[in-house]
């Protein structure tokens, strides 16, 4: 299994954060775990590893774990390799209770959108 904590090694000192909504800079790390065999000599982060990041994201930023209650939609319009400079952007839209993810490449260009809902984790604080 993956330990996301480490991975993503995700530098939280860019962030920006507003009310609904917050934003960061992400290199890629050449050594995240997703790379290996995903393919051999030229390694392309797969959808699912965008997925987990988000996910790890919200949950670091929140303070909070989460899980996916429904991925609305999901566009991926580039390839996303190690060392690839990203700005992520991730809103919150209270009234639709939908979250919005966006990565764009150093040049502003769309690499990926993702739509989606989540749930809180339950902890063993809150089980009864």
């Amino acid at each position: 299994m993956i330990q996301l904590n480490t991975a993503f090694k995700v530098d939280l000192s860019n962030l920006v954060k507003e009310d609904d909504s917050f934003t960061l800079t992400w290199k890629v790390p050449e050594d995240l775990p997703y790379f290996q065999g995903h393919f051999p000599n030229q390694p392309v982060l797969p959808a699912v590893a965008v997925i987990d990041l988000v996910l790890h994201l919200i949950s670091q930023v929140h303070s909070q774990d989460y899980k996916f209650k429904n991925i609305k939609s999901a566009k991926f319009a580039a390839v996303i390799s190690p060392n690839d400079e990203l700005e992520v952007q991730m809103t919150y839209n209270k009234s639709k209770e939908l979250w919005s993810s966006i990565f764009k490449n150093k040049d502003q260009d769309l690499v990926c959108r993702i739509q989606f809902s989540l749930l809180c984790e339950e902890t063993s604080a809150t089980r009864s």
